[in-house]
C-alpha cells in the first residue's frame, strides 16, 4: 500500500471520532494546501477541533467517497492553472448539500463565487498564506450562515 494510501486508510478510520460533527473532506493534489499545512495536517487539527475530517490528494478519490458518503464540507486548494473549481462543481453534484472552502493563491478567485453553475451550496475562499485557526473560523462562520433564511447556491 502506497504512503498517500495508507494515510487516506488511517483517515477514514479516524472519521468515526465525533459521530455527529460536521464532516470535512479536504483534497488537494498539490500536497501542501496552505502555506503552513498539507492536506493530512490540516485533517489533523480538524479532528481535534471536533470536526469528522479525512484527506485525500486526488479529486479522483474524492468523488469515488462522494458516491459513499454525504460530506458538509469540501475544502480545496485551488493553484494556477488548476481545475479546482471544476473539481468543486463535479463534487457538488453528487453532494448537493456541501459548503466549499476554497484555498487559493490567486487574487482574482472571486469571480468563481458568482459562477451560478457551480451547483454548491455555498462557496467562501480564504488565501493560501491563512493558517488552521482561520480556517476553523471560517467553517464556523459558514455553518452559522447557512440557515434556511441565509442559504443560497451559486
Amino acid at each position: 500500500m502506497t504512503t498517500n494510501r495508507a494515510t487516506e486508510k488511517k483517515n477514514e478510520r479516524e472519521v468515526h471520532q465525533h459521530a455527529d460533527a460536521p464532516f470535512v473532506l479536504v483534497v488537494d493534489d498539490d500536497h501542501i494546501l496552505t502555506d503552513a499545512l498539507t492536506a493530512n495536517a490540516l485533517a489533523g487539527v480538524l479532528r481535534t477541533n471536533g470536526f469528522r475530517a479525512t484527506a485525500v490528494q486526488s479529486f479522483e478519490s474524492a468523488i469515488l467517497m462522494a458516491l459513499y458518503r454525504n460530506f458538509d464540507y469540501l475544502i480545496v486548494g485551488v493553484i494556477q492553472h488548476s481545475n479546482g473549481m471544476e473539481n468543486a462543481r463535479r463534487f457538488c453534484r453528487l453532494n448537493r448539500d456541501c459548503r466549499v472552502l476554497l484555498i487559493s493563491g490567486q487574487s482574482n478567485d472571486t469571480e468563481m463565487l458568482e459562477d451560478p453553475r457551480s451547483g454548491c451550496r455555498k462557496i467562501e475562499i480564504l488565501p493560501k498564506h491563512c493558517d488552521a485557526t482561520e480556517v476553523i473560523v471560517k467553517l464556523h462562520n459558514m455553518a452559522s450562515a447557512s440557515s434556511p433564511a441565509a442559504d443560497h447556491r451559486y
